[in-house]
């Protein structure tokens, strides 16, 4: 599996991934966009296999088949690994050093002198729902490669989930009242009957 970032006009992102013999271009819907988050840091930690719920949402080309339903689940995965939990630990924000590359993300093998270089506290990190993983790959994104694949399409996520319960909510008072006026309007025509 191999991933690269290009930048593209607009500083834009355009990420294109390969598995196998297929090559995906990452879609810029939300979901998409953070399953691609979801895989990448997988991959760094080496998760794969270690939950059916996480391989769920490591298929990032498979985006539409997350419904509104699933999106709560998709949040719970990503908030598992996100950012603010692997910062100094195994992922690094260095703007320079990916600008200098020319990428927008590098992956590093745990070395000596990469630990040394990045002062790298421990050697596991701790995860919800997972436990503690042993850091064996350093992960240096730019800021904008986090708020594009974290940040943003979480946040929008949550405010889309957000609506759905509301209109779920909406609906569920409407069906209340719609039964309520059938009970009383049958409650009144047996009144008129007798």
């Amino acid at each position: 599996m191999s991933g690269t970032a290009t930048p593209t006009s607009g500083g834009d992102v355009s990420i294109y991934h390969q598995i196998g013999d297929t090559t995906y271009k990452l879609s810029d819907d939300p979901r998409g966009r953070l399953m691609y988050y979801i895989n990448t840091i997988c991959g760094l930690l080496n998760l794969k296999g270690i939950d059916p719920t996480i391989e769920r949402y490591r298929k990032f080309h498979d985006y539409k088949d997350i419904n509104d339903k699933g999106v709560q689940e998709l949040l719970d995965t990503a908030n598992c690994i996100r950012p603010r939990l692997l910062l100094g630990l195994c992922l690094f924000v260095d703007n320079e050093k990916c600008k200098k590359a020319g990428y927008a993300s590098l992956t590093f093998p745990k070395t000596p002198s990469v630990i040394k270089r990045l002062q790298m506290p421990e050697d596991y990190v701790d995860l919800p729902n997972v436990g503690r993983i042993e850091i064996t790959k350093v992960f240096v994104v730019k800021r904008s490669w986090l708020k594009y694949m974290f940040t943003e399409p979480y946040s929008a996520l949550e405010r889309g989930l957000q609506s759905y319960y509301l209109e779920e909510e909406e609906e569920e008072v409407v069906r209340r009242e719609e039964e309520n006026l059938r009970k009383m309007e049958r409650t009144n025509c047996m009144c008129t009957v007798s």
